[in-house]
């Protein structure tokens, strides 16, 4: 908190809250920063007011790619959210208190502009609507889930968003390896469970790609630690992925 009142958030809190909103609130995110790209500078009251009929065209047009691929679970799951939000009785009351909480986070997070009720995008987040929409293009379809776009792409979303004309230190291969090596190793210090030499891969994966961009500049995403454990640290550590419980483990051999 600084003098004036205004929470102020650092490298290390930006980069971790912004991975924890894309991936758990991505939607609402993506469609408020949509609504922003198209306007660039709004009231609050019409972002509350166009939300719901981008909320229901998103869901929609889900559904018609799901056909595609006959994912009729996937389809009866998103028919009943569009059935509860079609039947909201005072939409209004409930879209205050899903929109002006996310517009006080990107205001947080540096992402907007946000003074008397009036929001628009900075260059942060039109940097940060880019790498979304590259991903969306990418893959041909409109994204529901993040979490394979954040374990391919963070931090270089974050890095990217944030610091546009930032270069990023030049380095080999072996240097990268040694240093999720180093930084995995801490990771055991720092996050222990109950099975010895063990810790849980979302923690240890997390604590490893954070550490090297802030240290070393450096953007490594889960995905590429995960390849390096596996095919170049695997006399070292065993990495399990457990499907039930959507998570995983890291356990050094002895």
């Amino acid at each position: 908190m600084d003098n004036g009142g205004v929470f102020k958030l650092d490298e290390l809190d930006k980069l971790f809250f912004l991975e924890v909103l894309l991936r758990k609130d991505f939607l609402y995110l993506s469609i408020i920063l949509e609504i922003l790209i198209v306007n660039q500078s709004i009231e609050t009251n019409v972002i509350i007011q166009k939300f719901q009929g981008i909320y229901l065209m998103k869901l929609d047009r889900f559904i018609n790619q799901e056909k595609q691929k006959t994912n009729q679970h996937s389809i009866a799951k998103v028919r009943a959210v569009i059935k509860r939000v079609s039947e909201w009785k005072k939409p209004k009351i409930y879209l205050e208190h899903i929109v002006m909480p996310r517009i006080n986070w990107l205001a947080d997070l540096e992402l907007i502009k946000f003074d008397k009720n009036i929001v628009s995008l900075n260059p942060n987040s039109e940097r940060l609507v880019g790498l979304i929409n590259s991903w969306n293009d990418l893959v041909c379809e409109n994204i529901l889930d993040s979490s394979e776009f954040l374990k391919n792409y963070y931090p270089h979303i974050f890095s990217k968003s944030y610091h546009e004309n930032l270069g990023h230190t030049l380095f080999e291969e072996e240097f990268l390896i040694e240093l999720i090596d180093v930084y995995t190793e801490k990771s055991f210090e720092k996050f222990k469970t109950l099975a010895p030499n063990r810790v849980t891969s979302s923690q240890s994966f997390t604590y490893v790609k954070y550490s090297i961009y802030l240290e070393s500049n450096i953007t490594v995403s889960e995905k590429k630690i995960e390849h390096i454990i596996l095919h170049r640290l695997n006399k070292k550590y065993i990495y399990k992925y457990q499907t039930r419980y959507g998570d995983g483990y890291l356990q050094k051999i002895i």
